[in-house]
């Protein structure tokens, strides 16, 4: 029988499954870190942002604590780009990134090379919440104990990115790492479900993965920008908008993201003096939907801002 078609609304279901947004999980940070693959981090506040997009009850305390007892560090993993893991993880993937960083090394500047070629971590105090002073890092058998390794086998970073983002296809996975994955999907083949999307494109899953009814009722969420669920596949209109891009969210260091609508990026949001303004895409969020996005922003408000007066407000429309 041909695979079965996933259209754009059952992909954004399965994926927010995954993904921890249709309810905030009761769950560690650290398993929630690993359950994702890591998380963004290239600012390095982004991460608490999304764990309290994710879990029930998160304080910044449970975040800032992995990072000061070295439990979880920031490093270039994916794409070459700074993610945040527990060191469990950042022993077995580090070693199959350096790949990436010996290519980059032959483009930058002699002063960055060492950070391409030299396995490193930045340290405390940025990365903790609050956490401010200049980049710092060390050398990861410095901060970790021991270099990196052994390796994690590449079938099981597949499979823990199918958990996390599926369903996919290799080239998904290889926007999402920046390594070639079409030989790891072929080899898993016989152990993973097939299906198409609407343009025909094979997508892997794992057989037992929720793929949630289309049609389910999601909540508001807000993340912050440059989540991983932005940057995880190659055709991004299972979370964007058709047509939009991630320039959409460039903010000159200023800590802003995006807004979820139906399950679907429809506005970004800014802290601004005495609150947060929440700009929509294309068209003004309905007034029967404003109530909703208001209490989360709220929410927000307080977790960054905990004790200090607030109001959300609506800027006008992006195109």
């Amino acid at each position: 029988m041909p695979p079965q078609v996933l259209d754009r609304r059952a992909l954004n279901r399965a994926l927010l499954a995954r993904q921890l947004l249709l309810e905030r999980r009761r769950r560690s940070a650290a398993a929630t870190i690993e359950h994702l693959v890591g998380m963004q981090a290239q600012a390095p506040n982004l991460p608490y942002v999304g764990l309290w997009s994710r879990l029930q009850g998160f304080h910044h305390q449970e975040l800032s604590r992995l990072i000061e007892t070295r439990a979880a560090v920031r490093m270039s993993l994916m794409r070459n780009t700074i993610h945040l893991v527990t060191a469990r993880d950042a022993l077995g993937m580090k070693p199959l990134f350096m790949p990436l960083g010996e290519r980059g090394y032959m483009r930058p500047t002699m002063a960055y090379g060492v950070r391409y070629m030299e396995p490193l971590v930045f340290t405390p105090p940025r990365g903790l919440w609050g956490g401010r002073g200049l980049v710092t890092l060390t050398t990861f058998e410095k901060w970790l104990g021991r270099p990196p390794g052994p390796a994690f086998h590449v079938d099981d970073l597949a499979r823990r990115y199918l958990a996390a983002f599926g369903p996919a296809s290799a080239a998904d996975m290889r926007l999402w790492s920046g390594l070639a994955m079409r030989e790891t999907f072929e080899r898993l083949r016989p152990r993973l479900k097939v299906f198409r999307n609407e343009q025909g494109v094979e997508l892997f899953d794992l057989p037992r993965a929720p793929r949630p009814d289309p049609s389910l009722p999601v909540p508001v969420r807000l993340l912050p920008d440059f989540d991983n669920i932005l940057l995880a596949h190659a055709d991004r209109t299972r979370i964007l908008p058709p047509g939009k891009h991630l320039g959409m969210f460039s903010s000159n260091g200023v800590m802003q993201g995006s807004v979820l609508l139906d399950g679907f990026v429809r506005a970004m949001w800014v802290p601004a003096r005495g609150g947060l303004v929440i700009t929509p895409f294309d068209q003004p969020i309905p007034k029967s939907e404003r109530h909703e996005v208001i209490d989360e922003a709220s929410r927000l408000l307080d977790f960054l801002t905990p004790g200090e007066k607030h109001d959300v407000r609506f800027g006008p429309v992006k195109s």
